[in-house]
């Protein structure tokens, strides 16, 4: 049986004062788009990039990078280095040898996910 959905994910922090928590952020979403049961928002408490993590198999491929992955649960990894700024660095200093925004970072990993 196929069903269509919509997924939205967005970090708590948007660069603006948008949302105080995850759950805000989810309301606010829901708020936007109304009453469509097809629509599942997500928020993350820190970033974006904590929801990467777990794959980071495919991080190393994309950046041509050899850097272990980081320990333990994603949204727990922001200790002094956020999960953004593990992945840029990444990027950065990997073979591919590019500095890249976290959204077209965030766009390349989504197609790479979707082949």
């Amino acid at each position: 049986m196929d069903h269509d959905a919509v997924i939205a994910l967005t970090d708590v922090y948007t660069g603006g004062a948008d949302f105080d928590s995850a759950s805000t952020a989810k309301k606010k979403m829901r708020q936007w788009v109304g009453d469509e049961s097809r629509f599942h928002p997500h928020a993350a408490q820190h970033d974006f990039e904590a929801w990467l993590l777990p794959y980071w198999a495919d991080i190393q491929r994309l950046s041509g990078s050899n850097r272990a992955a980081p320990v333990g649960d994603p949204e727990q990894v922001n200790h002094h280095k956020p999960p953004a700024h593990r992945i840029a660095e990444v990027f950065r200093t990997g073979a591919a040898g590019r500095a890249t925004s976290r959204h077209v970072m965030q766009i390349e990993f989504s197609k790479a996910m979707t082949l």
